[in-house]
This record gives structure tokens, sequence and C-alpha cells, in this order.
């Protein structure tokens, strides 16, 4: 079992997470070692021990990523409104001002590939050794449960979609081209809308008309 669990500054900006281990020690170790949250760690530099928490709801380890991504949602504490940088879930994806500021730190003299431009003859042989069985996909098969962790990865910002419904992007190996998906639905199957013969937008149509069949 594990807990659900809401941390409060004297601001009302909150943070969301999930531990399988006791709340004291999840809440110990976030004003020991922050950790790769920087919102929530400067909330902590700021507040100190003003911070409250609490318990939102039990559940079984698998289903602590649904819940953790529900009471973000139902919280609204991705930043800049709360203090998650992320929508909830292993898989899930970073807010959009954690992405800009993970853009911005990789321009320029910042990435490590900079003033390195590659010859054509380095893009070839690196395109070659990824071809074929070479490519570190060629000949596996996914389980529908890394679909959706992969599906998850390349979700919008839960302001821009309806729960449970996501943007995939092109994975030739798991689905025909890029479209919408709905995945981890209390009551419907997993499904796909990624045929090449449909529009982005029919795609999305047809995926908000399942959404609501329920």
């Amino acid at each position: 079992m594990g807990v659900i669990y809401k941390l409060t500054s004297p601001s009302g900006k909150s943070y969301i997470g999930q531990t399988k281990r006791s709340i004291e020690t999840r809440i110990k170790e976030h004003f020991k070692c922050p950790g790769y949250c920087i919102a929530l760690e400067n909330a902590i530099k700021k507040y100190g021990n003003k911070m409250e928490y609490e318990i939102l709801l039990e559940t079984n380890d698998e289903q602590l990523n649904l819940y953790e991504s529900r009471m973000i949602h139902v919280y609204n504490t991705v930043e800049p409104f709360g203090y998650n940088i992320r929508s909830g879930g292993e898989a899930s994806t970073h807010s959009e001002q954690s992405c800009e500021r993970m853009r911005q730190a990789k321009l320029g003299d910042k990435n490590h590939n900079f003033g390195k431009p590659r010859t054509e003859e380095a893009k070839l042989a690196i395109s070659a050794a990824k071809s074929g069985d070479k490519h570190h996909f060629y000949g596996k098969t996914f389980t529908e449960e890394h679909k959706v962790k992969l599906a998850i990865s390349h979700r919008k910002s839960h302001l821009d979609l309806p729960m449970y419904l996501v943007y995939v992007k092109e994975r030739p190996e798991m689905w025909q081209c890029s479209g919408y998906a709905i995945v981890n639905h209390p009551t419907l199957k997993n499904k796909y809308f990624t045929s090449k013969k449909l529009s982005d937008n029919e795609k999305y149509d047809l995926a908000i008309a399942y959404l609501q069949a329920v």
C-alpha cells in the first residue's frame, strides 16, 4: 500500500506526491534532499517548517500513479499554479515552465554539442548504426502497459486536453503515426486513434466521441 499526499505552503500553493513508505519519512526527505523539483525546493527554502502536509488517500501500489495524476488535476498543482513540475505518475510530462527552463539550459554554448557540427559522413554512420537489426527496437514487441506509459509520456498539459485523453507522437514500432489515445480510463479499454488515413482533427473527434460514450 502507498499514499498520495499534499504539501502546502502559506501562499496556498501545493505539491502532490506519492510514497510507499511512511509519510513522515517522505516529508523529511523533501526537507533534507529537495531533489529534482526546483519549484518545491524553492518553497521549502522560503517557508521551512511552515509547510503543512496531509494524506489525501491510501491505495495499492499499482494505482499510485493514476491517483497521483488525478489529485494533481483536481487540486491544479502543476506550476505556475502549484509546485508540481509534472502532471503526475512515473511517465508524466513536465509543465510548460519546467520544459522552458530545460530548453534554456541547453541553448547555445550550454549544449554539449555546441560548436561541434556533424559531418555528412558522421550523420550517415549514425544512421547506418541504427538501421535494421541494429536498431534498439528491432524484433521487440511492446506490452499494453508499455504503450500506455509511452503515450502518457507524450501527453500535453492537462489544461489542454480532457482527462484520460493523451496526444501521442509517431512511433512506427507501436502505432502508425501521431494522433490521440484514451488511456487509464476506469471503465473504457485503452484505445489509440493513429490512422494515417485521418487528419489530427478527425482523430481528436473520434477520441472525444469514444471518451463521451461512457
